[in-house]
């Protein structure tokens, strides 16, 4: 038995807020650092509110999104050059 996925299946069955996406940028491209800062101001946009977003996980689908489809990699310009 998964008793950690069991828990947090219940969790997010009473508290759905914890599950559901906060923010949600219409491209990747509008993700900037500090994520803070880039969630603040994607908030304030959208709801008129002030926020100190805690940040603890970034989700992204990388099909289509940052890879080509049906591929592993990366596209070229969502990676980084090591010197």
């Amino acid at each position: 038995m998964n008793l950690s996925g069991t828990l947090n299946a219940w969790r997010a069955v009473m508290t759905p807020r914890t599950v559901r996406p906060h923010a949600v940028l219409g491209q990747f491209s509008d993700l900037s650092f500090p994520l803070a800062t880039c969630v603040a101001a994607s908030v304030k946009q959208r709801w008129g509110i002030d926020v100190q977003p805690d940040i603890r996980a970034v989700v992204i689908d990388k099909d289509n999104c940052i890879a080509k489809a049906k591929t592993l990699q990366l596209a070229e310009e969502y990676t980084v050059m090591s010197a």
